[in-house]
């Protein structure tokens, strides 16, 4: 199985990887700040991932990770592990699906990419309508904040523009 994807927690204690078929290791950084001992490994519910794992990922505030799989859904995660939701961001499986996630700065809203296309979820799971709708083409999103703390979303096209969108829905 190979490892598919890793990230660090954002106080830098804990690694996660993700594997091929459906295992997270969480790995806790050890006392000399050298050596990293596997603290959990936890088993995803095989029967409900289409295929492998791609990305995983740490919302900024550390309490919540997902990770995405080939049929186009996104796991929702507590820090421990637990599964809190399923994110159906498409229908359209494919081995070489490139599902991605971004957090929000403050880690209330989640954005699911790929397939060409955006959706925004709260921390909850459930999907918001509005801002990014329709848009395609979209192969990365990240989130930022404006001078008035306003949070920022910029898109990448394939036609090579880049659009930035506020929460209000101005572009």
């Amino acid at each position: 199985n190979w490892v598919n994807s890793v990230t660090f927690s954002p106080d830098g204690q804990t690694l996660a990887s993700v594997v091929e078929y459906g295992s997270i290791k969480l790995w806790k950084k050890g006392k000399d700040n050298n050596n990293w001992q596997e603290a959990e490994d936890i088993p995803l519910d095989v029967g409900k991932i289409a295929g492998w794992t791609a990305n995983i990922r740490y919302s900024p505030d550390g309490n919540l990770f997902t990770v995405a799989d080939s049929s186009g859904t996104v796991k929702l995660l507590s820090a421990d592990g637990k599964t809190t939701k399923d994110l159906k961001h498409s229908d359209r499986s494919s081995d070489f699906s490139n599902v991605d996630v971004s957090f929000s700065l403050d880690s209330k809203t989640i954005a699911t990419f790929g397939d060409g296309s955006v959706k925004l979820w709260d921390r909850e799971g459930t999907q918001k309508s509005g801002l990014l709708d329709g848009q395609e083409d979209v192969n990365q999103l990240t989130f930022g904040k404006n001078e008035n703390n306003e949070t920022l979303i910029a898109t990448a096209h394939d036609d090579n523009t880049i659009n930035l969108w506020r929460d209000d829905n101005s572009t």
